[in-house]
């Protein structure tokens, strides 16, 4: 242990101490516990390398760059954002609150909506739409509001149109009457009087009857009208 000689000489060591302070870098292994570090110039603080905060970095003005903005952790961000060039996610999107789209919205893929919603302004579909059970498409405007559902547009003021499975065709029905069309025949029915039109001819069941003697004495078969337009069996 070399000891300090009051005799000795001291301005060799204070040389050699000031020319270690001129030639070091000027903030190498510098640290900051107190205090502050302001820097008021115009791009004052440049980093070519890389910085590190392990603690709060707090902009009260703007933050600007040009390069890639790379983040890995959580981005909590609480007031409003402006996006003006395009945007692209690859993960998934939850958006919890009230959404306003201004412009056009195209949606390439499969979509699906989960719950109620409402369509205010017109739509206009060029492909197909499938409805499947137990679903139904439902016309609430108009006089007489109707409803879609299992192959029948039922009318709110009674009326229903359906498809006849069992013969192939299709039913009109009004109560106890209705009209049914399929690739065979066709058939008007009121109450229980039908007319059925077929390839083998018009066949009538369930028309009123009149005698032979007020029928100008037909025979019994035929068919008779009393002037008016309607028509009786003749018996």
């Amino acid at each position: 242990m070399r000891r300090d000689n009051p005799n000795d000489d001291m301005l060799p060591d204070i040389l050699r101490r000031l020319r270690a302070l001129e030639t070091q870098s000027p903030v190498g292994y510098t640290s900051i516990t107190r205090g502050a570090l302001r820097v008021a110039s115009n791009e004052g603080l440049i980093v070519e390398g890389s910085a590190k905060v392990s603690g709060w970095l707090v902009v009260t003005g703007t933050l600007k760059g040009t390069g890639t903005f790379d983040w890995s952790g959580d981005l909590i961000l609480s007031g409003s954002q402006h996006v003006t060039g395009p945007t692209v996610f690859d993960g998934t999107l939850t958006i919890n609150g009230n959404t306003t789209v201004n412009g056009p919205f195209n949606v390439v893929g499969t979509w699906k909506l989960i719950g109620n919603g409402e369509v205010q302004g017109n739509v206009t579909v060029t492909g197909n739409v499938d409805v499947n059970s137990p679903g139904r498409i439902r016309i609430t405007g108009g006089s007489s509001p109707a409803t879609l559902e299992n192959g029948a547009m039922t009318f709110g003021t009674g009326g229903k149109v359906e498809a006849d499975i069992a013969h192939g065709g299709v039913r009109m029905v009004a109560g106890i009457n209705g009209v049914y069309a399929g690739t065979n025949a066709a058939i008007i029915q009121y109450g229980s009087v039908s007319i059925i039109l077929s390839g083998s001819g018009i066949s009538m069941f369930g028309l009123d009857t009149t005698p032979s003697s007020l029928a100008n004495n037909a025979p019994a078969g035929c068919i008779w009208t009393d002037g008016s337009g309607k028509l009786f069996e003749v018996v």
